[in-house]
């Protein structure tokens, strides 16, 4: 099979705070001829050098951080999480509801000048949405530049977060490995190599044994890997969904689940070959 992580290369282009659309219903799971996918991704960007843009004096201005995330309230749900990236001129942004599987995301463009942030969602008639900078969190504002306030006369905000960067798996890099599944209690790993095959650790199995993949099924925004070993069956499924890993602030751009010998490793995920997926 060859190199069947080319729909990775999609991740999250997403964006905008507009009335949630749900993603397009799925067509039944399919047979995925891997030929049609190829390890070529969105280049790196700059965004992790900070987002610039042109103020109202022509100069130039900065936010302090390129990646944001908060938790907002909602007024028929829980609660919302919402996942703010910024690019050189793009952004995205990804919102996960407490009571509701589907992830919903746009995309567009934005513009920062006088601590006023605006982000124009193309897709749903220019739709616009205000933050204001306040220190290093962003205010949610109406069009008049107004706090908007929630339960408690709490304002609405997104705080900076650390976000993945390849350059911690540099060396996997250069060893061929094209996605790394991880995650903790109990610590493991599941690495994806460049000829298709998985090597899987954890605290309780270290054989570090590679298995043979198959891309089997791929839709929406998920895809979903067999391999087996002897008699013990192995299932990957890698779905595009902002996560944490429980043991750190650091957000990975993927949500995986494995499922082998008996047991279920549920964690996050990175797309090597893949870095930032702005601009």
């Amino acid at each position: 099979m060859n190199k069947p992580l080319g729909i990775l290369g999609l991740i999250l282009l997403l964006a905008a705070c507009g009335n949630p659309t749900p993603d397009k219903k799925p067509e039944n799971d399919h047979t995925v001829d891997s030929s049609q996918h190829s390890l070529t991704g969105h280049p790196n960007s700059d965004a992790n050098n900070g987002s610039a843009a042109t103020g109202a004096n022509n100069q130039t201005t900065r936010l302090p951080a390129y990646f944001y995330t908060g938790r907002l309230p909602c007024a028929d749900c829980p609660g919302i999480t919402v996942y703010l990236l910024l690019g050189k001129s793009s952004y995205s942004l990804q919102r996960q509801y407490d009571d509701r599987p589907n992830v919903f995301d746009e995309k567009g463009y934005y513009s920062f000048s006088d601590s006023l942030l605006v982000l124009t969602d193309t897709a749903n008639r220019n739709q616009k949405a205000f933050f204001r900078l306040q220190g290093d969190r962003l205010l949610v504002v109406d069009s008049n530049k107004q706090i908007i306030t929630a339960l408690h006369n709490q304002p609405m905000v997104l705080h900076p977060a650390t976000l993945a960067r390849n350059s911690r798996w540099e060396q996997k890099v250069h060893a061929g490995i094209r996605f790394i599944a991880m995650g903790n209690e109990p610590s493991w790993s599941a690495e994806i190599s460049d000829g298709d095959s998985l090597q899987f650790n954890s605290i309780n199995d270290s054989s570090g044994k590679k298995i043979a993949l198959q891309l089997v099924s791929a839709k929406n925004r998920s895809i979903r890997y067999e391999g087996k070993t002897g008699k013990q069956k192995l299932v990957l499924t890698i779905v595009e969904k902002f996560t944490g890993d429980g043991m750190s602030d650091i957000i990975y751009p993927f949500q995986t689940t494995l499922l082998y010998k008996g047991s279920r490793y549920n964690g996050t995920g990175v797309n090597l070959i893949v870095d930032s997926p702005v601009d």
